[in-house]
């Protein structure tokens, strides 16, 4: 299980993930068991090859970004890591649908 706050890209700097409005709706519905911060739920809920996208985790307390893995042809850790300085995490906090 990976950690609050995880995202995939497919190598092109665009974070997906499991936004506050989609964690909720998986709450009160969710036939396929995703996991909020899970990396295969990320990219088996939007139809992404998991074995071909980049994998990221982030603290938004501690500030702490963690590569989990590249496997696009590019990586785009550093556009992310710049991407997720500047989210606002309220929405999803405020779900209190994560955990560390």
């Amino acid at each position: 299980m990976c950690n609050f706050f995880s995202c995939i890209t497919k190598g092109d700097g665009v974070p997906i993930y499991f936004d506050a409005q989609t964690r909720q709706s998986l709450s009160e519905n969710n036939p396929e068991s995703y996991k909020y911060d899970s990396h295969s739920s990320i990219a088996a809920y939007h139809n992404v090859n998991e074995d071909v996208c980049n994998k990221f985790e982030y603290n938004p307390f501690s500030k702490v970004f963690k590569i989990d893995q590249i496997n696009s042809y590019i990586n785009d850790s550093e556009d992310v890591n710049m991407w997720l300085k500047t989210f606002d995490f309220t929405p999803i906090l405020r779900t209190g649908l994560w955990r560390f």
